[in-house]
């Protein structure tokens, strides 16, 4: 098969899996919002969709049931057992489910086929269509459920869900991994009190479903963004000694509740792209993001030389050493997930653990030779010599 017949079969796969997804989307979503009967949005799901909801409640004993054996048995079950989905909120989707119950129903827009499906499985909403648009409903059943809910416990409960979340999506993004102590360690530091981890493992495996941001590793959690969180761990380990850098509740609360862009150690990457280059100010941060992600993972400074060559088109010398600046900038001052939080520059200067004196060595001067001769290597890192490179 040659390249041009395999390119084309690539793309037809391609365009029959687009196809697929939207006959499943157009079929989850294509229902009347008149019915308020929980019997008549069960009967309206697939077998699966239906297997979904009796796995994330745990019921037992119906996994051999058909399909309208099993929808008699939910019947009973979901509006007894509906505080257990409800008792797992963080704020954004108490208020999502306060909406439906308020209003009969609420826009469906936003949330993609996944996020929807995770809804249903928690029973927390199901689709419908209204007036040509989707719409996320919730049946009276349900609804009567969660008016015997409401009250200042459900309150505390949705609180602590938010704060235990965020808590941990901001651990998460300064330390790249934890594993399930450490992280329970911590959190009971930052909250005070004594976390019930099977709670809590319940809370961010909701969150997730719905999310993401946080990825489940073998024995704890990572960032979205760690590529290979085997090789962090062991980095990790390697300093053992060096406790987690400790940040505030108040940092942590912050970075985990908002939309996390590019730290103020890339703010001189920035300035270069805004000074050289036509880009618009998310795709800027969008690249910034993704070099810092790339200096947490231990990129060496060719490697991130390299890549910046691809990505754009350097027009001089000058411009080229404002970028390697900015990089080594970014480099030292970055907090790192290998060095539990920390940056560079922090252990270099205080810190006296093995871990510290380890590090210092990979601190880079910020200054770069002024001039660089012709037969010199070029400062970009490709090996070549800079007249044959850069410098033509």
């Amino acid at each position: 098969m040659n390249e041009k017949q395999l390119e084309k079969n690539l793309r037809k796969g391609w365009e029959r899996e687009q196809e697929m997804q939207r006959n499943r989307e157009e079929k989850f979503w294509n229902h009347p919002d008149n019915s308020d009967k929980l019997e008549t949005v069960l009967m309206r799901l697939t077998k699966n969709e239906l297997d979904e909801i009796r796995k994330k409640f745990d019921f037992p004993g119906l996994s051999s049931l058909n399909k309208r054996q099993l929808v008699q048995e939910l019947l009973k079950l979901l509006p007894e057992h509906f505080y257990r989905s409800v008792y797992l909120l963080d704020q954004e989707r108490y208020k999502l489910v306060k909406w439906i119950v308020k209003q009969g129903h609420v826009s469906g827009r936003t949330y993609n086929y996944y996020q929807a499906s995770s809804l249903v499985a928690y029973s927390l909403a199901f689709p419908a269509m209204n007036e040509g648009n989707r719409v996320l409903i919730l049946p009276e059943e349900l609804i009567q459920a969660f008016h015997q809910l409401k009250g200042q416990k459900l309150e505390q409960i949705v609180k602590e869900n938010t704060e235990w979340i965020q808590l941990t999506r901001g651990m998460l993004h300064y330390y790249g991994y934890l594993n399930h102590r450490d992280l329970l360690s911590l959190l009971e530091k930052y909250t005070d009190t004594e976390v019930e981890s099977l709670r809590y493992f319940r809370v961010i495996s909701a969150y997730q479903s719905l999310h993401g941001g946080i990825v489940s590793v073998n024995d704890g959690y990572a960032d979205l963004e760690v590529d290979d969180f085997t090789v962090l761990k062991e980095e990790q380990k390697k300093r053992s000694e060096l406790s987690f850098y400790p940040f505030t509740k108040k940092q942590l609360l912050q970075t985990g509740a908002g939309r996390i862009g590019p730290s103020e150690a890339m703010e001189p990457f920035l300035q270069v792209m805004r000074a050289n280059y036509d880009i618009k100010g998310e795709e800027r941060e969008e690249i910034a993001g993704l070099y810092e992600s790339m200096i947490k993972e231990d990129y060496s400074m060719k490697e991130l030389l390299e890549d910046v060559q691809e990505m754009f088109e350097i027009p001089s010398v000058e411009v080229l050493k404002e970028m390697t600046d900015s990089l080594i900038f970014a480099n030292n001052h970055t907090r790192l997930w290998m060095l539990k939080g920390y940056k560079p520059t922090e252990l270099s200067r205080g810190n006296k653990s093995e871990a510290a004196d380890e590090k210092k060595s990979n601190i880079l001067p910020f200054q770069q030779p002024k001039k660089i001769g012709r037969n010199n290597p070029c400062p970009c890192g490709s090996g070549k010599k800079y007249k044959k490179c850069c410098g033509k």
